[in-house]
């Protein structure tokens, strides 16, 4: 869409000139004058989905922990620091962060939906006395890492609207035979471009979640986080979410609550569902037996996936956990979805158009570490659509 935009600007100047001759001071102002709307492009409007990797397979840990006992607790130790040791010192979020901000600079959507936006703290062992997270030394802030990359790439985007999904401490046993209490927070985040008008934003919690120790007060929780916002004088809503990967039932749960919330839409203008949905389309490329049930509870509900690349094409996970294995990608689980309303004077778009891409997949995305290892920007691919709206 941007290369068709680009081509009208050119025609349209070069109408201009024939018709008008060149060097006219008129003409001049007026092809000035017609220049910023067709470059800004009211009629499109840039969209984008990314899960930018914790750094350690968590689905695979979550796993783990279901139904594990409290005797447990050294392999639970071992286990939690393996998880730390990988995502703060093996997978570089700094760097990635680098990268991922460069992918975002090229195309510059309106909103961004990133999922696994990380802060990773510790403190002193006290699990056993207080299992409530409550270490405050912080290891990692993605948030920070992410804004530092966003300011050398001149990004005016605003980080300020999110949701706090799971926040887990654990105790961890490093290889020196020390513990210590490592804690995991998660957040959504839904990145708006500066010259955005967000007139109102909202996030909340799904009621279902994991709770993988019995015995302990751990809740993997998940979230979305919403705008409704008008760009270039049309209102639009904008969601974003990540629902649980490691039990089905609980993200079926998770898709069903969000589309009851969705079902009310007093703002009268089109839902575009951005996120991680852990759900395939595909029954046997999926994340396991029936994982397509939360895609479906989505598109019956009036959804349209903006992706047309039809079947085999816009795999978008998973890398593998360490970032350094060659192209692994074999299922599509994140999407763009859109959903037009029946207001009157809503702006609509055009839910048959081939606009949608990936980012982040290609070998040249890698980046390159400070020993040399060459590292996806994530596990997940990006998913990307210039929306065409009449």
């Amino acid at each position: 869409m941007r290369s068709k935009l680009r081509f009208a600007l050119l025609l349209v100047l070069l109408v201009g000139w024939m018709a008008g001759g060149c060097g006219s001071d008129d003409g001049e102002d007026a092809l000035v004058e017609s220049e910023e709307p067709l470059v800004e492009s009211e009629a499109t409007l840039g969209v984008m989905t990314y899960n930018v990797y914790v750094g350690a397979d968590l689905e695979a840990v979550f796993q783990q922990l279901m139904g594990m006992q409290l005797i447990q607790g050294p392999q639970l130790a071992r286990t939690a620091y393996e998880i730390y040791d990988q995502a703060v010192n093996q997978t570089d979020f700094p760097r990635r962060a680098e990268r991922i901000a460069g992918v975002i600079a090229e195309f510059e959507p309106h909103f961004v939906g990133l999922q696994e936006m990380a802060l990773i703290r510790d403190g002193e062992f006290d699990f056993l006395l207080n299992p409530q997270p409550n270490a405050n030394t912080v290891v990692l802030d993605f948030r920070q890492e992410l804004e530092a990359a966003f300011e050398q790439q001149g990004l005016d985007y605003s980080f300020a609207y999110e949701v706090q999904n799971a926040d887990v401490e654990l105790p961890m046993l490093d290889d020196n035979g020390a513990f210590m209490d490592a804690r995991l927070t998660l957040f959504d985040v839904l990145l708006v471009r500066g010259d955005v008008v967000v007139e109102a934003d909202a996030a909340g919690n799904y009621s279902a979640a994991a709770r993988p120790i019995p015995d302990l007060p751990i809740v993997i929780q998940r979230g979305y986080v919403e705008a409704e916002a008008s760009v270039g004088g049309r209102r639009y809503r904008v969601v974003n979410t990540h629902l649980e990967a490691a039990d089905t039932g609980i993200r079926d749960a998770q898709a069903a609550e969000l589309m009851a919330h969705l079902a009310a839409n007093p703002a009268g203008a089109p839902v575009i569902l951005l996120g991680d949905f852990n759900s395939s389309p595909d029954l046997l490329l999926g994340s396991g037996l029936n994982d397509h049930g939360a895609y479906l509870t989505i598109t019956d509900a009036g959804f349209t996936d903006m992706w047309k690349g039809g079947p085999g094409t816009g795999y978008t996970c998973c890398q593998d956990p360490d970032l350094t294995d060659p192209a692994s990608l074999s299922k599509r689980i994140d999407f763009i979805f859109v959903r037009n309303s029946s207001a009157p004077g809503a702006a609509v778009i055009d839910t048959e158009a081939d606009e949608a891409f990936t980012v982040g997949d290609l070998l040249s995305d890698r980046v390159t570490t400070d020993d040399g290892s060459l590292l996806w920007p994530s596990d997940h691919a990006g998913v990307g659509a210039d929306l065409y709206v009449d």
